[in-house]
């Protein structure tokens, strides 16, 4: 028979931590820091590197990945400064303090989890079918097609992630160096 999904359990918890902390974060108001700094440049070589990988991954004929992380990474882009346009910025005692669009802020951290969640089920799923086939395999599925990095889908919503959370992050840094964002 089947083991019990504890991986998965493990990992659905961890996912429910960290989206309960970035919801937070969406709806709240907060003081920019240095730590904002960090992340920008983080999360602008993360997305900068996901497309150098694809670009390279597009010369052995994988078109379809370098699509779906660029056109992530465009929709990411619109959003992040569509979010900004909506953003309440303040100054309280000379400290730059910010509360982001929270329904974009969201719906961004949704797609996440959504595609997540079905990512998961579908490894269940298909490993189910790969443990009950027996050890030949011949009536079973392959774990092969499982693959997150082969899917264009999943990239073009990490792309959308990471591009908005760098131009959010970008813009809100360069904002609060040049007082641009409180008149």
């Amino acid at each position: 028979m089947s083991n019990p999904p504890t991986a998965f359990v493990g990992v659905a918890v961890v996912l429910c931590f960290v989206v309960y902390r970035r919801a937070r974060r969406a709806v709240s108001r907060r003081k920019v820091s240095r730590g904002f700094t960090i992340r920008a440049v983080l999360v602008s070589l993360i997305t900068l590197g996901l497309l150098v990988a694809l670009a390279f991954d597009a010369v052995s004929g994988h078109y379809h990945l370098l699509a779906g992380g660029v056109g992530g990474v465009v929709v990411g882009a619109c959003l992040g400064v569509a979010g900004l346009r909506t953003a309440v910025f303040d100054r309280e005692d000379g400290d730059l303090f910010v509360r982001t669009n929270r329904y974009i802020s969201l719906t961004v951290v949704g797609l996440l989890v959504v595609r997540i969640a079905y990512r998961l089920f579908g490894a269940y799923s298909t490993m189910q079918t790969v443990t009950t086939a027996g050890p030949s395999g011949s009536s079973g599925g392959s774990l092969n097609g499982m693959s997150s990095y082969n899917d264009p889908w999943t990239i073009a919503v990490v792309g959308i992630l990471l591009a908005y959370y760098a131009v959010t992050y970008g813009s809100i840094v360069y904002l609060d160096r040049t007082d641009g964002a409180v008149a």
